[in-house]
């Protein structure tokens, strides 16, 4: 994903909107479209607006800062950016159709991409916040997608604002104008959405596993359908993605517990193996679905160390020093709980955690500790990491444990 640094170049986009909204004079006059209808000049001052809107709003659900610090308002957040988007696209349709009436009037590669860009957007943030309606295989991909096209649009809209306030209007295949009947927009509207479909489930076919990290050997599985995981982004509390050696790596065990122990990777693997194929759903917003995670049971653990009656909580500690979070027992003893070592066949990416963390399936993506070195079984828990700034402890994805 692009800096959000960008998101200074949206200043200039959104004063122009405003200024051509309200008629005033000045920057107004180099974006006003004196042969337009005066609702069609209105919707494309309003579009010049809820762009940037979009744009920031949607990074403030994404950007890892701005998402802690926006995190009390992160649900209305979210409803605002959807409906901004709903808006956008229906005056991009309307706009569209009202064009059958009035050849000539709009610019072949202005509406083509305005038209690309919207349908791929629409559907990449409807398959985020629709996931259920949508293949699966979108899920791993709408999220990069969205982000990407947003940005890509960006730029073309500052080309675009450049050229008409510099009266860009020569010869040019840019300024080519629109000349065609009902059948060729409808086909041509039909066309982009189809289209947009298809790069969503190109994107999101099978490819290779990412690479392991450390000493790990790569496993022989030849299971095609697991290796189409992908997720849209890794990400790291302290900064950075710790380079663990993995025949130097040791899992330690303690507190209430009658045997204390360290484990080697090549321990954890010789104990009994539980493959657990699920959803990994990110608190901002994305999911990847049937991951294919191979590990060791928290039950198992805590019979092979002999955790005490008194013991109420799992706590995880990562190898980069900073991050920490925990489970109850009986959370750690939900379905599809793991202490993972493989992601689908292969040893874990350095940036995925390699070379053990913890996934909750139940729960968002921040409870599932990487790089887990340390697990102390209490009496009491702790405040996770993510949980000091508000995020919930029970981070339960449909508000229950059912179904875990």
């Amino acid at each position: 994903m692009p800096s959000p640094l960008w998101l200074f170049a949206l200043i200039p986009l959104s004063a122009a909107g405003i200024l051509l909204l309200r008629g005033s004079s000045g920057l107004g006059l180099l974006f006003r479209h004196g042969r337009w209808p005066v609702g069609y000049a209105r919707s494309h001052a309003v579009l010049i607006i809820l762009f940037p809107l979009l744009m920031v709003s949607g990074v403030g659900l994404y950007l890892q800062a701005w998402h802690r610090a926006l995190l009390p308002w992160l649900r209305y957040l979210e409803h605002l950016h959807v409906w901004l988007g709903l808006a956008f696209a229906a005056i991009v349709l309307v706009g569209t159709g009202g064009l059958l009436g009035r050849p000539r009037r709009g610019r072949w590669f202005d509406w083509s991409l305005t038209g690309g860009f919207t349908a791929l957007t629409a559907l990449s943030g409807f398959a985020l916040w629709l996931p259920g309606r949508f293949p699966a295989s979108w899920d791993a991909v709408a999220f990069t997608v969205h982000g990407l096209v947003s940005y890509v649009w960006l730029t073309w809209l500052l080309v675009h604002a450049a050229l008409r306030a510099f009266s860009f209007q020569r010869r040019h295949p840019l300024n080519a104008r629109f000349d065609f009947g009902r059948r060729e927009a409808l086909i041509g509207a039909a066309g982009t959405t189809l289209a947009s479909a298809g790069v969503l489930s190109l994107l999101g076919q099978p490819s290779a596993p990412p690479p392991a990290a450390g000493n790990a050997t790569r496993s022989t599985s030849t299971n095609r359908r697991s290796a189409q995981v992908r997720f849209p982004s890794y990400y790291t509390y302290s900064g950075d993605f710790p380079n663990i050696d993995g025949e130097t790596f040791r899992l330690r065990i303690d507190g209430l517990v009658e045997h204390p122990i360290e484990l080697t990777l090549a321990q954890l693997r010789s104990l009994h193996q539980t493959q657990e194929r699920r959803v990994f759903t990110c608190v901002t917003g994305w999911s990847v679905p049937n991951v294919l995670w191979t590990g060791v049971r928290p039950e198992r653990l805590l019979e092979l160390v002999g955790a005490r009656p008194e013991a109420t909580h799992l706590i995880f500690h990562s190898a980069d020093g900073i991050y920490v979070d925990q489970l109850t027992v009986e959370q750690a003893r939900l379905a599809g709980v793991l202490l993972a070592h493989s992601l689908d066949g292969s040893p874990l990416p350095r940036a995925g955690g390699y070379p053990l963390r913890l996934v909750v399936p139940p729960m968002y993506g921040y409870k599932s500790v990487k790089w887990v070195n340390r697990i102390v079984v209490a009496d009491q828990g702790v405040v996770g990491t993510w949980e000091r700034y508000g995020y919930a402890d029970d981070a339960w994805i449909d508000g229950t444990p059912a179904g875990a």
